[in-house]
């Protein structure tokens, strides 16, 4: 899916907010407003979508908000017109300050939902240069305060569903190395999540190696779009 023709991206800010801040600074009694727990870029495919946090509508994508957490992020979504289509919810780690939510409307489900049995999934979405380096399993530590998070936000939003835990690499290299290596990474993130909390019987771990591609692997950015480990979760 290409983002560069997008339309300008709109900030969620109340022109109250803008006006308080600017009395404050008038008189001296400005201060440096703490800043939000993540930053995250809201696309939708169809774009155009009005999209809802947590049910209450914020602007229409493609838009820029700050969340407070991975918890928020969870909660937002489209209201699809068509109650026969499939909705993917995909909340891409960029950083363990930045997200891109991708909120996708499609005829079926994807070729991945299928392949668990769900129709309309939300996917934690971590991708490798944010999680591992290169053809290691080990989770950097850079991302485990945000798979701590994420550990919280499962336990309290999604106590009663299966967790899937999916690995995936890009179609470089040999396919055997390639499904070891995701399901590693996969295990890997699962033992992270157990760690802190979660229930290890709810997890299933896979690997599918370059089964599952985001993108087609012909160039060195989708590759890295392909080369992710995902929470995937069945959503009504």
């Amino acid at each position: 899916m290409k983002t560069d023709s997008l339309a300008p991206i709109v900030t969620r800010r109340s022109a109250t907010t803008a006006a308080f801040a600017l009395l404050l600074f008038s008189t001296g009694c400005a201060s440096t407003p703490e800043a939000p727990a993540l930053q995250a870029l809201v696309i939708s495919e169809p774009a155009g979508q009005q999209v809802l946090l947590r049910g209450k509508p914020v602007g229409v994508s493609p838009l820029e908000l700050g969340l407070e957490g991975l918890d928020e992020a969870a909660s937002l979504t489209i209201k699809s017109q068509d109650e026969e289509k499939a909705i993917e919810r995909r909340i891409q780690i960029l950083s363990p300050q930045s997200v891109r939510v991708m909120l996708t409307v499609r005829d079926e489900p994807s070729a991945l939902a299928k392949a668990l049995g769900l129709q309309n999934i939300l996917v934690f979405d971590y991708g490798a240069r944010a999680s591992f380096e290169v053809n290691s399993a080990e989770v950097s530590e850079t991302v485990l305060p945000l798979l701590r998070n994420q550990a919280e936000v499962l336990e309290a939003r999604f106590a009663d569903l299966d967790l899937f835990v999916c690995g995936h690499t890009d179609s470089s290299g040999a396919d055997d190395f390639n499904r070891v290596l995701s399901l590693r990474r996969a295990q890997a993130v699962a033992d992270v999540l157990t760690q802190n909390g979660l229930d290890a019987q709810r997890l299933k771990v896979q690997g599918f190696a370059s089964d599952y591609p985001l993108a087609p692997n012909d160039t060195a950015e989708n590759k890295a779009l392909n080369r992710r480990t995902e929470i995937v979760i069945g959503q009504n």
